[in-house]
């Protein structure tokens, strides 16, 4: 059980990798094993909500992450303030749990690979799109800051 749900855990990360601009995987020494319960990820920069969104439209359930700064019982024994544990708090937005149960087909895993393909694609296409306009204004500011003024001025 422990062996197929690090297979399947290897597969996720195998496919999966092409977006590591944008998400943070597992990554486990050579010296450990991992039982992976579940498939932890993290994203960089962003919140989950948008690709925590599309993965549950799409069937694939989620679970967040939840560090002990947002467990109540923590919060109010030992008076944690939310905002003195930053990388705790980056963990808790930005990061969740897909499954990894070793009952998965291969099927199942390149279907959900497929389905973080289609939201980083969107994502991709958006950034590039936006990236082109900026390098196209600055290269329109570039030729405008270039033409002499005695050149605009004539057209007056």
């Amino acid at each position: 059980m422990i062996e197929k749900r690090g297979s399947n855990a290897q597969r996720l990360i195998r496919s999966l990798s092409a977006y590591n601009e944008y998400i943070q995987l597992p990554q486990i020494r050579a010296d450990c094993t991992h039982s992976f319960m579940m498939f932890p990820i993290v994203l960089h920069e962003q919140n989950k909500k948008d690709l925590v969104q599309h993965l549950e439209e799409n069937g694939i359930e989620t679970r967040d992450m939840m560090t002990l700064i947002r467990q109540p019982v923590y919060r109010n024994l030992l008076s944690i303030e939310e905002d003195d544990y930053p990388a705790s708090k980056w963990i808790t937005d930005n990061g969740f749990y897909i499954g990894c149960h070793h009952n998965l087909s291969d099927s199942d895993l390149e279907y959900m690979s497929d389905i973080f393909s289609q939201f980083w694609m969107t994502k991709r296409k958006e950034r590039s799109d936006t990236s082109l306009l900026v390098l196209i204004l600055d290269y329109l500011n570039w030729i405008v800051c270039e033409i002499p003024y005695f050149l605009v001025d004539s057209f007056s």
